[in-house]
């Protein structure tokens, strides 16, 4: 499993490199870059920051859920769904 987040982190890094050498991005590496990024960033509710990457990029909930969740579990994020009550 470790070794498929790895994997998973060079593809990532490499499409920033690819970024910055003046390569266009397709609108989904672009995505999940930007998943990567916010997911460290923004709170670990993961309805909420579904939704907000969701307004961004003009997508439902139900599309993007899967996509938000397999790079969460790739990167080691701890997340919750919805809000918590305790």
């Amino acid at each position: 499993m470790r070794s498929v987040c790895h994997q998973k982190y060079r593809l990532i890094r490499r499409l920033v490199e690819l970024g910055a050498e003046g390569k266009e991005m397709t609108e989904q590496e672009e995505l999940i870059q930007d998943i990567r990024e916010r997911l460290g960033e923004m709170p670990n509710n993961l309805l909420a920051f579904t939704t907000t990457i969701g307004q961004r990029y003009s997508m439902t909930e139900d599309k993007i859920m899967p996509l938000v969740m397999k790079e969460a579990e790739a990167l080691g994020v701890n997340y919750r769904i919805g809000s918590s009550s305790g």
